[in-house]
């Protein structure tokens, strides 16, 4: 009997939806490892955080990542939620280094997307470009090393 809670608690929910987002950055740009990089989805029934991972700079590993690998964001959509699409905010933190301009800064992203939910919806995608990637004068922070 104690297994019967456990059993509808899974029941009660659809499989999840995902949303998938590519950081795709120009060659110049690095993620500074040791920073408090952070990736969260918002979406109707909650909140998914994500830290970036990645590919190590060959010259850096210790510190920067050249490449950051596909990140999926498993949203867990209650049964009874009808088809359709659903508002969802990328909010990301994130700690890069320019090797061109020899400046490291902080990047802050709030971006709007739609998650589809349903028998036929595809995972959402979204993709950074190195236009959302550019430095703010409120965000930099000193030299690349």
């Amino acid at each position: 009997m104690p297994m019967l809670p456990l059993v509808l608690a899974l029941a009660a929910f659809q499989p999840p939806a995902t949303a998938s987002l590519t950081l795709a950055f120009p060659p110049e740009l690095r993620l500074n490892r040791a920073a408090p990089n952070l990736l969260t989805l918002t979406h109707p029934w909650g909140t998914l955080a994500l830290v970036p991972v990645g590919v190590p700079d060959p010259q850096d590993p210790v510190h920067y990542l050249t490449r950051l690998g596909r990140l999926t964001f498993p949203v867990r959509v209650p049964a009874a939620t009808p088809p359709g699409d659903y508002p969802v905010r990328l909010n990301a933190e994130l700690y890069l280094c320019s090797q061109r301009a020899g400046l490291c800064y902080r990047k802050s992203l709030s971006l709007p997307a739609r998650l589809a939910v349903g028998p036929a919806a595809r995972p959402t995608s979204l993709k950074l470009t190195a236009a959302q990637l550019q430095p703010s004068a409120r965000g930099l922070t000193g030299g690349f090393r």
